[in-house]
């Protein structure tokens, strides 16, 4: 067995047991904080791509937002330009409907002007064929009738007689004037 050590030997090994036992713990440390530093080194890389992949699609979503709101706008534009165009179309309607009004009224008018005129010239007709019935009963006229139904049916059956011709309207046949105006009345007495 050898003899022990002197004191301050002793003391030195033990302080290098120490400076030894925390030069390992120190290396330790040393290697664990490098591989802390490659994992924040790779998390780090991660988070960058992360970073690069979330700003290319902000700037994609900018672009869409961008174009969506270009295209809102369009719209808009479009709607405002219909609104428009609605109200110039009905603007024009109640003008095409006033007019449309105004002229049906006028039509309505000469309407009813034209049917007052028609009736007045009825009853000029029928006043002048009274006259010329009446001066022919009398025996006034020479010749013809002058407007009757049943002589233009005499014309058409029997023609114009050789020794004259047909009065103004047409011949009611070889009756007198005065024996042609009683007969007008009763036109189905003669053949």
């Amino acid at each position: 067995m050898p003899p022990p050590a002197p004191q301050p030997i002793r003391s030195a090994n033990r302080r290098l047991q120490i400076a030894r036992r925390r030069r390992r713990a120190a290396l330790a440390a040393k290697e664990e904080l490098k591989e802390r530093l490659s994992a924040l080194a790779a998390r780090n890389k991660l988070l960058e791509q992360a970073v690069q992949r979330v700003a290319a699609a902000m700037e994609e979503g900018l672009g869409h937002r961008q174009a969506l709101f270009s295209e809102n706008l369009n719209l808009r534009e479009d709607l405002l330009q219909a609104h428009s165009d609605i109200e110039g179309l009905s603007a024009r309607q109640a003008v095409l409907t006033r007019e449309t009004e105004a002229k049906l009224l006028q039509y309505e008018e000469q309407l009813r002007d034209g049917q007052t005129e028609l009736a007045e010239a009825k009853r000029g007709l029928q006043e002048a064929t009274g006259v010329i019935d009446r001066a022919m009963r009398q025996g006034l006229l020479p010749g013809g009738c002058l407007g009757s139904e049943w002589g233009a049916r005499t014309l058409k059956q029997e023609g114009p007689a050789p020794e004259q011709g047909p009065c103004t309207a047409h011949w009611v046949g070889r009756e007198t004037p005065r024996e042609h105006a009683g007969s007008l009345s009763t036109p189905d007495a003669v053949d």
